[in-house]
């Protein structure tokens, strides 16, 4: 088993990660044979971390980091630019560093990443090994960043090492996952009857009594080398021979044994001990003991020679093994256990993580029920910040079964429903704000009921409550507003965002709308926080859909970009720079839009995250398809998709970007099925048909192109809403209305692009780049032709020529010079 450790540290020194599983019983050696390979020569640096029922977010491999970097002040210099994003997970190291205020939905990637860097720091100076002890107890969130981190490491000098024993669920699909990807799996037996024998005599057993009983041990113990050590142990701690014939049937029960043994205050120490968890510090003990400090020291120590602890480092002991720990639990009857627990809290709360307090005024009883709720609660807020979703449901579900304050319940169902929507368990997460929604107005809790509201509905239309009518999402956040107080401005503000944004497709919303964003704006404004006023900025876009807003949406974005950077939320000022990409294109300003999408490039390059660098590389795309860079534009589209190759927005927006290249390369037919396709499946978008009747015309299926045009000509256009696909559909139906000669239509398609006729038709898909196709003046004249309006035909191909020149669309620019022949 070494030899294979070493063979694999040997190949991850020529650049590529490596990963082994150990597997087998508790006690069989899994840890020891890991520890025996790195006190060798292997890895140049060592990662340990484990899993001890995970109390804290992504336990392991920050327990990990936090040891290497406490000891290597030239790995925190070069983790510097990482430094705020560590400091949410690592604040014993980066406590200091200015971490950016970011929200949890996009939190977590930039941890995960951050995460990812540092154990690429580890291996910069040769081979390192990142070790994850006990995986079987990993959470949900550990789990993903272990997956993450060896999908983002795959060139690294490093070998990932996982102990494992029963693994159930999760570890088991993580396992096979890994195993698909060239994860070893090493199995630990037994020890035979030779070994038991060596074993007994490297213990001091004489060597004829230890080859006389091996083979009755080895059939009793299986050939378990932790039961063979503590058989030992006994023997030793009674002056007596190893008797193969009196041990216990199960290791649980010799321990159990060895326990009961010992002396009153060797019993209350370890007792104590156990009580505190997987690692021991003696300054913690001490505060909780009776005795003197000096006493308790000298205890553990005793336990140490005694073989149930081991002295790891000064202040600092450790269990020979987890199977010892818990068979001191067992020992310990549960009345005692409870005050122990309690004196751990009371003790720990002001220094330990508020996770660790928490679990040990729930491990109280009901003497500890305030402090388990006052702790549970800023835990699971606390993980929420670190999206550490499992973690965060973890305390708050407990803080629930406890809990019958109305404001403790509805803060943790409040934050339960933020840790499923980050889980994405929609329905969990609706059920849960709705129930907090329901305990705060029964309570008259009014801040609360907006917490659940903006939970339930907020993110710009795209909370959890997705199926709610306009109307009702409209009274509820009106309700919402009511409630609040004057000074309540950090709530009010985005909930009145919010409400303009329901209003978008209600029918003479408009002047609603502008005056619940003013007010948005007002009042953020007032009060002198320039965080919220960009949230009320980018509020005010989303209720400001139409493009012919594009001059205004453009200096709310600029206004955000104005502010400092410090006052911002990094995903606030992306989404400005990625917004004016598209309103610069919407106004025909390309060479202002290339350089706001480089912006929005770096700046989601240094942030980090998937999102937005899909949504950046996107925009890019577009811009490239709008100077006639196709082969650039369809690399570019690509590109975005592999930073978020699972979601089906960034897998539709592809599409999208697909077919408006194939439509300016001419071969518009290659995509007609995929858009009948997308058309059936998505009724609701019905901008899909618009498109598909624009294809099948410009492929020559005249039939199939009159067929997808009629399902709206023969309603007169009414049937496509006033959403941010509008625009686009208008376009593309005038033109297909213009290749199928329907000149009765004709009229009022052009009465509907007027509005537009200044502008550029751009798609705005998801949030990222769409499609473009070209200046709305160029639709208005294949319309005024067909209609036999010359002079206005030959009026709008002008404009559309020079705005094709403006913009630096080639492309564009031969499809007006083919009008202008055909006038």
């Amino acid at each position: 088993e070494l030899a294979r450790l070493s063979k694999l540290a040997g190949e991850a020194a020529a650049g590529a990660l490596r990963m082994v599983a150990i597997e087998g019983d508790a006690g069989i050696g899994k840890t020891r044979l890991l520890a025996e390979w790195l006190t060798g020569a292997d890895p140049a640096t060592v990662l340990w971390g484990r899993c001890s029922g995970a109390r804290l977010p992504f336990e392991p491999v920050v327990q990990s980091l936090v040891a290497r970097l406490a000891t290597d002040p030239g790995a925190v210099d070069r983790l510097g630019p990482y430094a705020g994003t560590l400091a949410a997970v690592l604040p014993e190291i980066f406590g200091d560093a200015d971490a950016p205020s970011t929200e949890p939905e996009y939190a977590r990637a930039s941890i995960f990443r951050a995460l990812a860097a540092a154990v690429a720091d580890a291996s910069a100076g040769g081979v390192a090994a990142l070790v994850i002890d006990d995986l079987q107890a990993a959470d949900a969130d550990t789990i993903d960043l272990v997956r993450f981190l060896v999908e983002s490491l795959g060139g690294e000098r490093l070998v990932v090492a996982l102990t494992v024993k029963e693994a159930e669920g999760d570890v088991v699909s993580l396992l096979s996952e890994l195993q698909r990807r060239g994860l070893e799996r090493v199995a630990l037996r037994g020890l035979s009857d030779d070994e038991v024998a060596g074993l007994l005599s490297a213990s001091g057993v004489d060597a004829d009594h230890a080859h006389a009983i091996a083979a009755t041990l080895r059939a009793r113990t299986a050939g378990n080398p932790l039961y063979v050590h503590q058989i030992v142990g006994e023997a030793r701690s009674a002056g007596e021979a190893v008797d193969p014939e009196a041990v216990p049937i199960a290791i649980r029960e010799l321990l159990a044994r060895r326990v009961a043994a010992l002396s009153d205050r060797a019993l209350e120490t370890l007792q104590m001990a156990a009580a505190a968890g997987e690692r021991i510090e003696v300054d913690a003990i001490a505060a909780c003991s009776v005795h003197a400090p000096s006493e308790v020291v000298a205890t553990l120590e005793e336990l140490a020679r005694r073989g149930f602890l081991a002295d790891v480092a000064p202040g600092t002991f450790d269990w020979v093994h987890g199977l010892v720990r818990d068979a001191v639990v067992d020992a310990t009857p549960p009345t005692r256990a409870a005050a122990l627990h309690l004196r751990l809290a009371l003790a720990l709360e002001d220094t330990a993580p508020a996770a660790v307090a928490a679990h040990h005024y729930r491990r109280a009883g009901r003497p500890g029920v305030a402090g388990a709720i006052l702790h549970g609660l800023r835990a699971g807020w606390h993980a929420l910040e670190q999206s550490a979703w499992t973690a965060a449901a973890r305390e708050l579900s407990a803080v629930l079964d406890v809990a019958s304050d109305p404001d403790e319940r509805a803060a943790a169902l409040i934050g339960l429903g933020h840790a499923d929507r980050g889980r994405r368990l929609t329905g969990d997460a609706r059920r849960h704000f709705e129930d907090a929604l329901a305990v705060a107005r029964d309570a008259d809790l009014a801040r609360r009921a907006a917490e659940a509201v903006l939970g339930l509905l907020g993110g710009g239309g795209r909370g959890v409550g997705v199926d709610l009518a306009d109307h009702e999402r409209a009274n509820r956040l009106r309700r919402a507003l009511a409630g609040l107080a004057d000074g309540d401005d950090d709530l009010a503000v985005p909930l009145l965002a919010e409400l303009a944004v329901s209003l978008v497709l209600t029918p003479d919303s408009e002047r609603e709308r502008d005056a619940l964003t003013a007010r948005a704006i007002e009042r953020a404004r007032q009060h002198r926080d320039a965080a919220l006023v960009a949230t009320a900025l980018v509020g005010r876009r989303a209720a400001l859909l139409d493009a012919t807003s594009a001059v205004a949406r453009l200096a709310d974005a600029d206004e955000i970009l104005a502010m400092p950077r410090a006052s911002l939320r990094p995903e606030r000022r992306l989404a400005a720079l990625v917004s004016r990409v598209e309103d610069l294109l919407v106004l025909g300003r390309s060479g202002e839009a290339e350089r706001a999408a480089a912006a929005a490039l770096d700046d989601a390059a240094a942030f980090d995250h998937p999102y937005w660098l899909w949504a950046a590389t996107t925009w890019s795309a577009l811009v490239s398809i709008v100077h006639g860079r196709l082969d650039d534009a369809e690399r570019l589209a690509f590109e975005a998709l592999g930073h978020q190759p699972e979601n089906p927005e960034a897998v539709a927006a592809l599409g999208v970007q697909l077919v408006d290249l194939r439509l300016f390369q001419g071969r518009a037919g290659e995509v007609v099925d995929l858009l009948a396709a997308a058309a059936d499946d998505n009724p609701h978008i019905p901008a899909y048909r618009a498109v598909l009747a624009l294809c099948a015309a410009e492929a020559g299926d005249r039939e199939r192109a009159a067929d997808a045009y009629e399902h709206f000509a023969r309603e007169g256009f009414a049937n496509l809403p006033r959403d941010s696909n509008r625009f686009l559909a208008l376009a593309v139906l005038a033109d297909t209305c213009a290749t199928l000669g329907d000149r009765d239509s004709a009229p009022v398609l052009a009465g509907a692009l007027r509005p537009y006729e200044d502008l550029h038709v751009v798609l705005n898909c998801f949030g990222g780049g769409g499609a473009y196709w070209g200046p709305t003046a160029l639709h208005l004249a294949r319309l005024a032709l067909l209609t036999g309006d010359v002079e206005a035909a030959s009026a709008y191909s002008r404009r559309a020529a020079e705005a094709a020149r403006s913009i630096g669309s080639p492309l564009v620019a031969d499809r007006v010079a083919t009008l202008v022949d055909a006038l």
